[in-house]
């Protein structure tokens, strides 16, 4: 959960930073500006909480390969 809130904070700052720079020309969101912003931060944190604990299941899968391919090899199997 804290690495899930960390990564909510840090999109937080950075759609606010994007809708500080212009972002709020090229999206309309004069009156529920708070809102749209909290909304995107929260997709975008759901979406790259995912994608890192894919990544993650990843490496541990490519890992266990490399593990089993050694133990193949020692008994003498191509």
């Amino acid at each position: 959960m804290k690495k899930f809130l960390m990564t909510f904070f840090i999109c937080l700052v950075l759609v606010f930073v994007f809708m500080f720079f212009g972002g709020s020309m090229l999206l309309d969101t004069s009156r529920h500006f708070g809102a749209f912003l909290v909304f995107v931060s929260l997709v975008l944190a759901v979406l790259v909480s995912i994608l890192e604990a894919l990544w993650e299941r990843l490496e541990a899968l490519e890992k266990r390969i490399q593990e089993l391919e050694g133990k193949g090899s020692e008994h003498g199997e191509p």
